[in-house]
């Protein structure tokens, strides 16, 4: 039964990680397959750096400390510490480039 829990829990999450880290392929693709989006969106290469680094947020915190609970802690903090700060750096780097395209 727990492993059953385990796995229904996993899997959303799963698919959000999975979905943040495709979008944010897509963006820095810059629309190889011919998409709209990212000749559309500015600053989208923060954009898919962000998405990257929140996909493996996520990740982390919702699949793998579900899986490995007995993972070293202090491990694990500095390791969600550190992409949640690429996490962040990445969306404060497309704010400034969001402003630096607006008129003055």
């Amino acid at each position: 039964m727990r492993r059953t829990l385990l796995i229904a829990l996993s899997l959303p999450a799963l698919a959000w990680a999975g979905g943040l880290v495709v979008l944010g392929l897509a963006l820095l693709g810059h629309g190889a397959a011919g998409g709209p989006l990212p000749q559309v969106v500015g600053g989208r290469d923060w954009l898919g750096l962000a998405a990257l680094a929140g996909g493996l947020f996520v990740f982390m915190l919702l699949v793998a400390d579900r899986w490995f609970p007995r993972a070293a802690p202090r491990a694990v903090a500095i390791l969600e510490a550190a992409v949640f700060a690429l996490f962040a750096l990445t969306l404060v780097g497309f704010g400034v480039s969001l402003s630096g395209l607006a008129p003055s």
